[in-house]
């Protein structure tokens, strides 16, 4: 079960970690050496929706964009406790020990029960499936609406004397 989480919530990241698209550069090597610079999951998402905004989406899919990410808050942070708290078999019973130091401070053994774990891996995929229909929606979107900055700065001329 533990490896079934990494792998669909891996599946999740892959897709997010396509934001360079959005950002217009056309090569995955070139936006992979972006991303990889970017270990979390919600800073990535935080990008996306970022480079969408700045790409004039339109603001529906903004909106359910954003939907999206308070969405995932729940599902991450029990991927992430599927992952990183370590879990034990002990009388037939399987508890995980948390360690969390964020909004308060957890430091106990917990029972970890398979139910549970699967329907997490069940919000992971319907978050997957939802995030595939908005990658959908962005590619199309920014395929066919050229890129207009709002702003553009002056050229910045050499100082007198520098080469």
């Amino acid at each position: 079960m533990r490896t079934q989480h990494r792998i669909r919530w891996g599946l999740l990241e892959c897709r997010i970690n396509d934001i360079w698209r959005a950002a217009n550069i056309e090569h995955d090597q070139l936006g992979a050496c972006i991303t990889a610079q970017i270990s979390s999951f919600a800073v990535r998402l935080e990008a996306l929706i970022l480079l969408c905004r700045e790409r004039q989406v339109p603001k529906d899919l903004l909106k359910r964009l954003h939907k999206f990410q308070v969405d995932c808050r729940v599902p991450l942070d029990a991927r992430n406790r599927a992952v990183h708290d370590p879990l034990g078999v002990e009388d037939g019973n399987t508890p995980s020990f948390k360690s969390q130091a964020r909004g308060r401070s957890v430091f106990d053994l917990r029972e970890v029960f398979l139910e549970s774990l699967t329907r997490d891996r069940d919000r992971i995929d319907a978050l997957l499936n939802r995030f595939e229909d908005l990658a959908i929606e962005i590619t199309a979107w920014v395929c066919v609406t050229p890129y207009e900055p709002t702003m553009r700065f002056p050229k910045v001329s050499r100082a007198r004397g520098e080469r």
